[in-house]
């Protein structure tokens, strides 16, 4: 077993012993329990080598604009249109990432004729 999945099956066991009888134990493991996580979501949502999107993140995509279906429609108006003009600037701030200005230019142009009402 390698230095980090034995230093992750003890932190895991340190947090389920912590659980069952608290004390120092406990401390420890939550100290240690937030460090872990963020290293393995990092690894669920980071980029890859390969350049292809990570599996987590291959699943947010597809499931997001379902979600919002879903959601918006029961969402106070106005609850509903600051998260609309938050998601579209994240959108085509991050999703224009690596183009020129005249690519993005053209993105934006066609994103406003595709949201047309």
């Amino acid at each position: 077993m390698s230095e980090t999945g034995f230093r992750r099956r003890a932190v895991v066991s340190a947090a389920v012993l912590g659980a069952l009888g608290g004390g120092l134990v406990a401390v420890i493991a939550t100290k240690a329990v937030p460090k872990m996580m963020t290293q393995m979501m990092s690894g669920m949502m980071g980029g890859s080598e390969k350049g292809e999107t990570p599996m987590m993140g291959r699943m947010m995509l597809k499931m997001m604009p379902q979600c919002v279906e879903m959601v918006l429609p029961e969402t106070p108006e106005k609850e509903r249109r600051d998260y609309v003009l938050k998601m579209v600037s994240t959108l085509m701030e991050h999703g224009s990432v690596g183009m020129s200005e005249e690519e993005k230019g053209e993105f934006a142009t066609e994103v406003v004729e595709k949201v047309r009402v």
